[in-house]
């Protein structure tokens, strides 16, 4: 496998394999929270960043219902990879389908975390917080944001958006960019709130 792009397979196609099926909790979030969400472990994964195969913890991105992409996260280390060439959406993105308002947090254990918590309504951008955001008008052809126009409908549905952002650069700059403009869409009428976390950030973002 070459470990120095994203995974080609299929989402589906991978979720199917004996190797991605064994259930594995996100840390700070309980089987019962997981298992209905397919997260589970992934045995040697190409992950770009490290330059090598190893076990990591999968988490499906589904819309309708229906397997879209799947994101890796390496056991132990902060490095990440995704289906090559497969579409951005929100993790969790079905939660927001029928709601009013929508709090998007920056990874999928803190989605996990509230999920944990009884708090449905979230959903987890699929690419972490930049590190600065960019000077100028935002550009609707920004491939970092290609998940919000992909996810407009979900988006325009909201009467209110609560960011819950982490308290460190990363957030702030996320925090900053005001997803419905950033991605070209017109936000309406509708009200928005960002939050940061503590200092110490939310525990599910050490796994």
């Amino acid at each position: 496998m070459n470990t120095t792009k994203g995974r080609e397979d299929s989402p589906v196609s991978l979720l199917s394999k004996p190797s991605l099926g064994s259930p594995l909790p996100a840390p700070g979030s309980s089987d019962a929270t997981c298992r209905p969400r397919k997260v589970a472990r992934a045995e040697r994964v190409g992950i770009p960043k490290l330059g090598a195969e190893v076990d990591c913890i999968a988490f499906p991105y589904f819309r309708n219902g229906e397997l879209v992409n799947i994101k890796f996260r390496a056991l132990g280390e902060k490095a990440f990879t995704q289906i090559k060439g497969a579409e951005q959406i929100f993790y969790g993105l079905d939660d927001i389908a029928d709601s009013k308002e929508a709090i998007l947090v920056g990874g999928e254990p803190d989605k996990l975390a509230l999920d944990e918590a009884g708090i449905r309504n979230v959903v987890s951008v699929p690419d972490g917080a930049p590190q600065q955001v960019k000077a100028g008008d935002p550009d609707p052809n920004d491939a970092k944001f290609a998940f919000l126009a992909n996810c407009a409908q979900y988006l325009d549905r909201q009467e209110r958006i609560i960011l819950g952002v982490d308290n460190d650069g990363p957030g702030k700059a996320r925090g900053r960019t005001r997803p419905p403009a950033r991605a070209g869409i017109d936000a309406g009428g509708c009200a928005g709130q960002t939050v940061a976390m503590s200092n110490a950030k939310m525990p599910t973002t050490r796994c």
